[in-house]
């Protein structure tokens, strides 16, 4: 029987007054049962708080009757309809928002005019990516009706639905987005939430939009990932995408579909207050905290059920504008004194005497989100006082809850995976005797929660945790120089331990995903480092893990980022090593790659190519298998070279010698394997190529194409070898060889990218196309060339890819328009052709550009593309 047979329930046991300021979970094991399928599950609740939770507004009372119902249904195989909230994860109820009253309201969802849009959806796949897993069951109608005010501006005759909510931290945005969202399913099957603050992070939002679409491909780069995901909002109708927690408008806008559906819609969440002046919107709501005696009320409605004295009840204004009447500060609160057992009174005095500290000792460190918001210096201190609060109970109790949660602050505060912090180390603290390392994890996890300083997501899919920014820095501004140290020290323990490697100088490709799980995190450590680095000392291992991520970067095309963490990677290892060592020789060696993409930098990339032989050559021993990486420095300097002017003679004999280094190393040192040999052989092939030995190329090149087999899957460079042996064929007079290989080159670039969107796709789809013009097979070419020329229409990395299909696909047109007398092919080939001929020039700059010789054309792009 696959249903559970059973539920098994543990819970806090806190001593029975506010003074002890001291809470235990019970362990989960106590709660069993022992019977088959059993299912154990964490309340937020006492011993006596169980036969409270009878209401449905109650966090315990929606977790318990939603696992009954799913219990229940499974039972009798048939389709439940229970609460609507998940409960596949725990919520803390710190984002919720909620009006006066408290109480959980009906679906405000968006009826659409019928007349104006396609209201039906039963014939769309619902879709969606990565929502949001934080929305509080207590959220409830807010004052200010920003829902209805987003019906009603969707609802309406517009060429474009756009929505701007805006406000400052803590105010309830990204609430009110995802409330909207869960709201209107089915108005919008397809659903999509992208984390905007970073472009790092929006690109990784499109990338498992892609995937969640079945558009996203391998080794595809971010543009290339964008311009897919475009496209496909561009032409595609019901779908609802939430921008969330915006920095800059102007990044997020280049993200954007140019045109969509009336049945489709935009929300953007951000603090920027100028998005309320007209502009890009359609309309724009400003999201402010609750007025004075809502907020009362509603805090109230919160913490009612404890407080239990009705007598209390007038405190609950007074604490309401000690918070300023912001929703995330008061639903911590409540939070808060729900598992101190409080009364409102005793909780102001212990606030009184906590706000008084801190306007005295004015900590630096706060929020400076907040900094906007509160000009007056003491208020911006004490309005962190409930943080302060939680996290003192922490420390003071639970010692190795409060080491995660420094860790926690100097991560990304979106999806952390719990891989990340597996490896986390809680100190020389007490350890609770019999506990295993997981269990203790696990533990501090549990009374971060309860503690709302932490969300968890237990989806097995996406276990992940989000701790919120005004918790970072409330954890931050508390640290001594110790718990500083020890906190980074932590970070870049875990992130050096999990972060994806390069193997022996090769690609990182296959490990994309996993490389996107952990850069934000890894990227947020070292920029609190370079900007409040000192007295710490990174390691040099976290140094080769940002070359690494270089790499990752570099491999994506994301020259500008890659550049970032590398030289910072090269500033810490000098700092920490006085000779030359193999992670110099990785950091040179991914700095020479980037810096040969580089326009009028080449000879800059050179010379760190050639610092990391001096540092491979120094440091790895010739029985190390890591000696492989010498050998692609090797290659890499003999490929760098040519592209320096003038490359002479005497340059063309050192690369060769530098080539032939490379290889003796793949095939007689430790640590050679096929793929190695490939890659050097490929290189080869195509030197010899460009330098006219084409006999001495095709050996090379059939040499690597016959360890394909022992390289299997493809890979994207083993794909270029082919594209030069068809190449080299072709220029040996080998027509029909070099054509079918091309052929056999585009068939495989389609396989492994998923169709034909990938530049070197768009590459094969000319090549074959331009070399059946050439045979003859006119219909053959003119179906590549318009497949190529709609890859490149939106590749901007190389300008001279398009023009140079639309010139050929032009020829192709006029030629077929003569054999089949066809005028109105014929003016679509000029057409064709002289949009072609507009844009040669502009890229080329060359205004006599003529466009009528195959040299020509390729002189418009890279050697490599030819």
């Amino acid at each position: 029987m696959s249903a559970a047979e059973g539920l098994a329930w543990y819970v806090i046991d806190p001593l029975p007054t506010a003074t002890t300021n001291y809470d235990q979970v019970v362990e989960h094991e106590s709660a069993k049962m022992d019977i088959p399928n059993e299912i154990v599950k964490l309340l937020d609740a006492s011993h006596t708080d169980l036969c409270k939770f009878v209401s449905s507004s109650d966090d315990n009372w929606v977790t318990v009757t939603t696992y009954i119902h799913n219990m229940a249904s499974n039972l009798v195989n048939r389709s439940f309809q229970g609460p609507s909230i998940s409960s596949s994860f725990f919520r803390s109820g710190e984002y919720s928002l909620g009006d006066p009253k408290g109480h959980i309201e009906t679906e405000t969802s968006l009826q659409q005019n019928e007349s104006t849009a396609d209201t039906n959806t039963s014939g769309v796949r619902e879709v969606e990516n990565d929502i949001p897993f934080f929305l509080s069951h207590h959220f409830s109608n807010r004052p200010d009706n920003i829902l209805e005010q987003m019906s009603e501006c969707f609802q309406q005759e517009q060429d474009s639905r756009l929505f701007g909510l805006y406000g400052h931290i803590g105010v309830g945005k990204t609430q009110i987005a995802l409330k909207f969202m869960m709201d209107n399913r089915k108005s919008f099957p397809v659903q999509f939430w992208v984390h905007a603050d970073t472009k790092d992070k929006i690109d990784i939002s499109y990338e498992s939009i892609a995937k969640e679409l079945g558009i996203g491909v391998i080794a595809t780069s971010p543009k290339q990932t964008a311009v897919a995901v475009r496209k496909w909002l561009e032409t595609n109708h019901h779908w609802l995408i939430v921008f969330d927690n915006v920095e800059d408008l102007s990044l997020v806008t280049s993200f954007w579909p140019r045109h969509f559906s009336k049945t489709s819609y935009i929300i953007v969440t951000t603090r920027d207050h100028s998005i309320g002046s007209p502009g890009t919107f359609t309309a724009t709501a400003e999201v402010k905290s609750f007025p004075v005696e809502a907020a009362a009320e509603y805090f109230w409605s919160r913490v009612s059920d404890t407080v239990a004295d009705p007598n209390q009840k007038p405190l609950a204004k007074e604490v309401a504008l000690k918070l300023d009447c912001i929703p995330l500060v008061m639903n911590h609160v409540a939070a808060y004194i729900k598992v101190r057992h409080m009364t409102l009174s005793e909780f102001l005095e212990e606030y009184d005497i906590d706000e008084s500290i801190a306007v005295e000792q004015k900590i630096s460190g706060t929020n400076t989100s907040y900094i906007d918001q509160h000009s007056d210096g003491e208020n911006l201190f004490t309005l962190m006082t409930p943080w302060n609060l939680s996290i003192s109970s922490v420390a003071a109790y639970r010692p190795e809850a409060s080491a995660l949660l420094d860790l926690l602050a100097l991560l990304d505060p979106d999806k952390i995976p719990l891989d990340l912090i597996r490896h986390f180390r809680s100190g020389d603290g007490p350890k609770s005797p019999g506990q295993s390392h997981n269990n203790r994890l696990h533990q501090s996890i549990n009374d971060l929660v309860f503690k709302s300083l932490l969300d968890q997501n237990k989806d097995p899919k996406n276990r992940s945790l989000r701790v919120h920014r005004m918790t970072q820095a409330a954890a931050r501004q508390r640290w001594s120089s110790e718990s500083r140290t020890l906190a980074f020290d932590n970070a870049v323990h875990c992130i050096c331990r999990e972060y994806p490697r390069q193997e022996q100088g090769g690609s990182m490709v296959a490990l994309f995903s996993r490389c996107a799980m952990f850069t934000a995190h890894l990227r947020s450590i070292l920029r609190y480092y370079q900007n409040h680095g000192d007295g710490l000392s990174p390691s040099k291992e976290f140094a080769e893990i940002l070359a690494h991520c270089g790499w990752y970067f570099f491999e994506r095309g994301e020259t500008i980022s890659a550049l970032e963490v590398l030289l910072a990677a090269e500033s810490i290892c000098k700092k920490l090593l006085r000779r030359k060592s193999q992670t110099l020789g990785l950091i040179y060696n991914n700095l020479g790659a980037v810096f040969m993409l580089r326009r009028g930098k080449e000879k800059e990339g050179l010379g760190y190519t050639k610092l990391a032989i001096e540092n491979r050559e120094l440091s790895i021993p010739k029985d190390d298998p890591e000696i492989q990486q010498l050998g692609i420095s090797y290659m890499n300097y003999a490929n760098d070279i040519q592209l320096i002017e003038p490359f002479t003679q005497d340059e063309q004999d050192k690369a060769a010698d530098y080539y032939h280094k490379a290889l003796e190393i793949c095939l007689n040192c430790p640590g050679g394997t096929a793929r190695s040999q490939e890659l050097v052989l490929s290189n080869m092939s195509y030197a010899y190529f460009r330098w006219g030995n084409l006999e001495a190329a095709l050996g090379y090149v059939q040499r690597a194409v016959a360890l394909h087999t022992d390289c299997a899957p493809d890979t994207s460079f083993m794909l270029y070898t082919l594209y030069y042996y068809g190449n080299i064929q072709w220029a040996l007079g080998n027509r029909e060889d070099g054509f079918r290989i091309h052929k056999q080159c585009l068939s495989r670039r389609q396989t492994l990218f998923g169709g034909n969107d990938h530049y070197t796709t768009g590459l094969s789809l000319y090549k074959t196309g331009s070399l059946a013009f050439v045979l003859g097979n006119l219909d053959y070419a003119r179906h590549r060339l318009v497949e190529a020329e709609k890859t490149f229409a939106e590749y901007h990395d190389d300008p001279g890819l398009w023009p140079r299909a639309l010139l050929k696909l032009g020829q192709v047109l006029m030629k077929i328009a003569q054999r089949d007398w066809n005028r109105n092919l014929e003016a679509e080939g000029k057409r064709t052709w002289a949009k072609g001929l507009q844009e040669a020039k502009r890229v080329s700059k060359n205004e006599s550009f003529q466009g009528t010789s195959d040299e020509e054309l390729d002189s418009l792009v890279r050697q490599v593309y030819r």
